[in-house]
């Protein structure tokens, strides 16, 4: 086996081998496969441990494509000609969008009918905010998250996400859902007003 050693700027250690690793070593297998891509363009072994490691300084790795595969994809498709809609149509057409954004993104927290969870996450049913509050106020909150507010009396202790990924449409419909759910009456919310409070 062939070991070489040498110090990069700041006292980095950079190691390079010609050495395959042992195929009977279960325990790198299971600890490089699960952390680095299956192939590893150097082994070497741990002068103190005496165990084969990867050594790939030079490797560098991308993380944008992990993140647009994991990026929701919006089916705006259902907001064409969504302008040019009745008041009654684009109310219809929002609530039946945001049941769907709400179910995805929100049902795990808030539960499916609105009562929240405990003192961890607020419920929206009769939310002061929700049920015709400053819509402002609950675009931010979907936008930006929150966490540490006190509602009708209550502090919870969950923290909200923040749900910036999502389309203005989508957030414009899910408020709207939630507004109009549950007993709420707390009017529509359309996609040009989440677009200014961004």
């Amino acid at each position: 086996m062939l070991v070489l050693r040498r110090l990069l700027p700041f006292g980095c250690l950079v190691l390079a081998a010609c050495e395959a690793i042992p195929e009977d070593s279960v325990f790198v297998q299971d600890r490089y496969q699960g952390h680095y891509a299956p192939d590893c363009p150097s082994w070497v072994t741990s002068p103190v441990s005496g165990r084969p490691y990867c050594s790939s300084p030079s490797k560098g790795y991308d993380t944008s494509p992990a993140y647009a595969a994991a990026k929701p994809v919006a089916n705006d498709t259902a907001f064409d000609g969504f302008d040019a809609k009745s008041p009654e149509d684009k109310k219809a057409l929002l609530i039946a969008q945001g049941e769907k954004v709400y179910t995805n993104n929100c049902a795990a927290c808030h539960q499916v009918d609105g009562k929240g969870s405990g003192t961890s996450f607020p419920p929206l049913m009769a939310d002061p905010v929700v049920n015709g509050g400053p819509v402002a106020e609950q675009i931010q909150t979907v936008l930006h998250g929150l966490s540490g507010k006190v509602i009708n009396g209550v502090p919870y202790t969950g923290a909200m996400t923040p749900f910036s990924n999502l389309t203005d449409n989508q957030i414009a419909a899910v408020i709207t859902y939630e507004r109009n759910s549950w007993g709420n009456d707390g009017g529509v919310v359309e996609p040009a007003q989440v677009k200014a409070g961004r």
